[in-house]
C-alpha cells in the first residue's frame, strides 16, 4: 500500500543547499562604499569645515575621529575585492564587510554627537 503525501517531501528540504546566487553586485557596492567613505573623509578634513575643525582640534583627536572611519572603510573596500576575487569566501567576507558598514556610519554619528556635546559644554563655560 504506497503513502500518499499531500505537501512537500521533507527528505527535499533536508537536499536543499544554501547556495547563493553568484553575482558581483553586493562585492562591487562594497567596494564603492569603502573608496566613498574614504574620499570623503579626505575631502571634509581638506575643505573649509575640516580647516575649521582644524582650528578648534588638535591633531590626535582629528586621527580619533577619522582614523577609525578611513581603517573601516579601507576593511569594507578590501572586503569587497577579496568578495570578488575569492568567490568561495564570499559569504565569510561579506558578512566581515557588512560589520565595518555598519560601524562606518555609527561611529561618525557618534563623532558628531561628542563634538557638539563638546562644543555646547565649552560655549556654556563661557
Amino acid at each position: 500500500m504506497a503513502r500518499e503525501t499531500n505537501g512537500p517531501d521533507p527528505r527535499a528540504s533536508l537536499e536543499r543547499t544554501d547556495a547563493e546566487p553568484q553575482t558581483f553586485t553586493m562585492p562591487l557596492l562594497a567596494a564603492l562604499y569603502g573608496s566613498v567613505v574614504v574620499i570623503a573623509v579626505i575631502f571634509v578634513l581638506r575643505t573649509e569645515l575640516g580647516r575649521d575643525i582644524e582650528d578648534r582640534l588638535d591633531a590626535p583627536a582629528r586621527t580619533l575621529i577619522a582614523a577609525p572611519l578611513v581603517i573601516l572603510a579601507v576593511i569594507v573596500f578590501c572586503a569587497g575585492l577579496v568578495a570578488l576575487i575569492a568567490p568561495a569566501y564570499r559569504r565569510e567576507v561579506m558578512r566581515v564587510a557588512e560589520i565595518a558598514a555598519w560601524i562606518i556610519p555609527a561611529w561618525a554619528l557618534m563623532a558628531g554627537l561628542v563634538l557638539g556635546a563638546i562644543a555646547w559644554a565649552l560655549a556654556r563655560l563661557n
